[in-house]
């Protein structure tokens, strides 16, 4: 039996086999020894790379840092005002895919407002103020408590909003994109 040749270029289907099982534990970290080594046996008999699991593991570990590095890049270019060369820097589709599975938040961070700025949570930090003064201690517990937990179900909240605007506007980039790349394939055809 001939021994099959080690190669080290990993596949498009490699990499798509490998992103179906991430989708299901979010991180490789995550995801159990036992399952890591059923896909690398799944990815080695497979067309592409052969590596051991430790391998593999160095692989995507440093593919998802790459990926992620290229998306903060192009996510500060976009920020910045006027000016400079465009950076010649594109996502495929399947670094794409990584994206949307380990979520924009490692790339742009969470966007979530200090609360000490609103005029809302100084009124709520002035009312906590003065209800620890005028109350006895037992109540001033409770009320503490329950004004925390306000405080804490406003922040959750603002985490969620953020993260589904966060998610809102990624679809509406990749949206914006094909439709750039449409009108430059009509324009081409012109």
């Amino acid at each position: 039996e001939i021994a099959r040749e080690r190669k080290t270029k990993i596949t498009v289907e490699q990499f798509k086999i490998y992103l179906k099982q991430l989708e299901k534990f979010k991180c490789l970290t995550e995801i159990p020894t036992e399952e890591f080594a059923k896909l690398c046996n799944i990815l080695n008999n497979s067309k592409g790379a052969t590596k051991s699991v430790e391998e593999w593991k160095k692989s995507f570990t440093e593919w998802t840092s790459r990926t992620k590095r290229k998306a903060r890049e192009l996510y500060v270019h976009r920020l910045q005002t006027g000016g400079g060369m465009p950076i010649d820097i594109q996502l495929n589709e399947i670094e794409n895919w990584l994206l949307n599975i380990i979520t924009k938040l490692v790339i742009s961070g969470m966007d979530v407002p200090e609360l000490c700025n609103s005029k809302r949570s100084t009124v709520i930090f002035k009312k906590i103020s003065k209800s620890l003064e005028n109350r006895p201690k037992q109540k001033k517990r409770s009320r503490r408590n329950r004004l925390s937990k306000n405080v804490l179900r406003t922040v959750e909240e603002y985490i969620k909003n953020t993260k589904r605007m966060t998610l809102t506007l990624h679809i509406l980039l990749q949206s914006l994109e094909e439709f750039l790349a449409a009108v430059k394939r009509l324009l081409s055809i012109m």
